[in-house]
């Protein structure tokens, strides 16, 4: 007869939109210390700066086709986005794109990334919810949609 099986181990839970969290140290607060990486130069420079404070990278570069925003959860050794945390992104990211927010983007467990952003101030916004939300907190995310749509 075999061993009876174990129970699975408990699923990790996540935070409720809403719940008030511990704000990561270092995290953004205003649109305007997004830092636009558009020069090579200054994009080595964030990342550095991001990792030198323990928090995830977000910049934004102008491009010909609008705004790019990039989030990097590799630059904060705390944060290890949750599996739902990326899925969560990379629906968000399929929206911005269905809605004409964006041209293009993706979000893996690595880097989350928006092309086409038509201005910059909403490339900002879109880099501050990525950013806040690799850090656990999705309310600045689900926030984008009540005021844009």
């Amino acid at each position: 007869m075999a061993a009876p099986l174990a129970p699975p181990p408990p699923a990790p839970v996540l935070p409720t939109c809403g719940a008030p969290l511990p704000q990561a140290p270092g995290l953004l607060k205003q649109p305007e210390q997004v830092p636009d990486t558009t020069e090579a130069s200054a994009h080595a420079a964030a990342v550095e700066a991001a990792r030198a404070a323990g928090r995830v990278y977000v910049g934004i570069s102008r491009t010909d086709r609008g705004w790019c925003v990039y989030a990097q959860p590799d630059t904060d050794p705390a944060a290890r986005p949750h599996l739902a945390v990326t899925r969560i992104l990379a629906q968000a990211v399929a929206r911005l794109v269905r809605e004409g927010d964006a041209l293009g983007g993706g979000s893996t467990s690595a880097v989350t990334a928006v092309t086409g952003v038509p201005d910059e101030y909403r490339a900002r916004i879109y880099a501050l919810a990525f950013q806040n939300a690799l850090a656990g907190d999705l309310d600045r995310l689900l926030r984008l949609w009540t005021v844009w749509h």
